[in-house]
């Protein structure tokens, strides 16, 4: 792949709904912000990309209390309210849970 401006990242983001998909697929969003958490670059992407993707959060977000934002982001678990993405990241939903569609379970 093309490298991007520095401005500019790829994450790659686990897409699937069961009761349309057969398979999951992983969407790449590309973004012009960096300096924000994997938490923030969700509700970007919802809000100015991709009304369609589904993930899990309250709104005490970002106090690392609740935990319900986590999922597996680099194959490590860890909550998208204190991560910041990153170039090429990977997020997914926590394994051994049931998913209603892409990252909310």
């Amino acid at each position: 792949m093309p490298e991007l401006p520095k401005d500019k990242i790829r994450i790659h983001i686990y897409r699937f709904n069961p009761k349309t998909d057969r398979l999951p697929t992983y969407g790449t969003y590309r973004l012009e912000l960096s300096n924000i958490t994997v938490l923030q670059a969700l509700f970007h992407i919802y809000e100015h990309i991709d009304p369609t993707l589904a993930f899990r959060h309250y709104h005490c977000m970002g106090d690392n209390l609740c935990g319900s934002c986590a999922m597996l982001i680099d194959g490590k678990a860890r909550l998208a309210c204190k991560t910041k993405v990153k170039e090429g990241m990977q997020i997914e939903p926590l394994p051994n849970r049931v998913c209603i569609r892409d990252l909310s379970c």
